[in-house]
């Protein structure tokens, strides 16, 4: 019983680490496929239906999660592994960023 009570860590612990923003993002990303994933469910029957796909939207729907869960990985990796990309992005990013600030002052 005393390994299990020392391997336990409190909340407080990922504060002092610095691992809570990182935890807040993770939760937030898989809130964020859940409502998304709801959402579609509920409306596609409907949608597929009016345009005279029900027979298909099975796959419709298989494809859009497969597609959701698949596309990221691969996203990630190129990020990640490729920092001439990541730089470009967020130095366009940067770039629009000023600019609309110069638009909204000037």
């Amino acid at each position: 019983m005393s390994e299990i009570q020392s391997s336990i860590v409190p909340w407080s612990e990922l504060a002092r680490e610095g691992h809570l923003p990182r935890l807040l993002v993770l939760c937030f990303g898989i809130w964020l496929y859940a409502a998304d994933s709801t959402l579609v469910a509920t409306v596609m029957p409907a949608a597929v239906e009016e345009i005279g796909g029900l027979p298909y939207l099975s796959w419709t729907y298989t494809l859009y999660q497969l597609g959701s869960i698949v596309i990221p990985v691969p996203s990630w990796l190129a990020w990640t592994n490729n920092p001439q990309i990541s730089n470009r992005v967020w130095i366009t990013i940067q770039k629009k960023a000023k600019n609309r600030e110069q638009e909204t002052r000037g």
